[in-house]
Formats: structure tokens, sequence, C-alpha cells
């Protein structure tokens, strides 16, 4: 199944993310939601968490394309995804390097049904280039970095076997 268009991506990754965050979230709350044509500043407003955020939140003028909302009584985090129907182009991450580095999301992901663009491959696992995925270093934790992936439209899930960088998710 090839799609069209991204935006008939977005039920299905946005349907495995639930899953996915809910597996590994055990116990919190998991939201996602396609959110492709609003902000995320707006968007967090209609879900109602911004008590629960850093008051910038006003400023996330940003379109992700599908948003994870990972939550507990006391504590509140973001996954941000961003979809692409062709290659993963350094051009895509550089916008999703963006949007990552203001929100500051626990996951930041990137999903194409056709993988990574062979320069973009080529840059990060042939010369190493893997600090170009870095968009948040907390002190005393592992750095985040966005991670790419294939999304494989048959089993409407992520070629695990794609992942960049490998063991990411």
């Amino acid at each position: 199944m090839k799609y069209a268009k991204e935006s008939q991506m977005y039920p299905d990754i946005a349907k495995w993310l639930q899953s996915y965050l809910t597996q590994r979230y055990v116990g919190w709350q998991i939201h996602t939601q396609v959110c492709a044509t609003q902000r995320l500043n707006k968007v967090i407003q209609a879900i109602g968490i911004q008590s629960r955020l850093p008051q910038e939140y006003q400023t996330w003028d940003v379109q992700a394309d599908i948003v994870g909302v990972v939550s507990s009584s006391t504590e509140v985090a973001l996954v941000l995804v961003e979809c692409k129907n062709k290659p993963i182009t350094l051009g895509h991450l550089s916008q999703m390097i963006g949007y990552c580095k203001v929100v500051k999301p626990i996951i930041g992901l990137m999903l194409s049904p056709a993988g990574v663009s062979p320069p973009l491959c080529k840059l990060i696992q042939v010369f190493g280039r893997t600090d170009i995925l870095v968009y948040d270093s907390p002190a005393r934790r592992a750095k985040r970095k966005i991670v790419l992936a294939r999304w494989d439209a048959e089993a409407k899930s992520l070629d695990a076997a794609s992942v960049i960088p490998a063991g990411e998710l």
C-alpha cells in the first residue's frame, strides 16, 4: 500500500504511536493526535495540558504532523512525529531539528515509507555524523536524538531494522 498523500499516513501512524507509547510508558496516560494543520501551542491548549508545561509552550508555533502526550498526575512529556511520503532528506531533518530544539520532546521521530534518502543515510552511517540528529542534551541523561525510520505501510508499523540511529526506539 503506497500513500498518494502524506496525510493518508497520519491515521495509521497515530494508531501505531498510541500502541507504542502505551507499551513503553505503562501506567501513564497516553494521548495521540494528528495535528498537521494546527499549531502545537493551540493543540496543547485544546488538550488542556498547558498548566503542566513551561509557559514558553505559548511560543511553540510549530506544526508537527502527530503529537503524543505522555502524562501522569505530576508530569507531562511530548512526542513529535513528522511523516514524509518520499525519502527523508537533510532538509526534512533540519525542520524537525528546529521543532525539537524548541519543544524538547522525549521522542522526535521521522517516518517515511521510502526510508531515508541515500545522501542523508551516507552522512549519518558512512561518515558517522550522528551529531546532526541531536536536539537536546539534558543534564545527567543521554542525549536526545531524532529517530529516522522507514514506515512499513503493509504492516502499519515502523521497520525496526531501518531505525537510525540503530536501537534508539
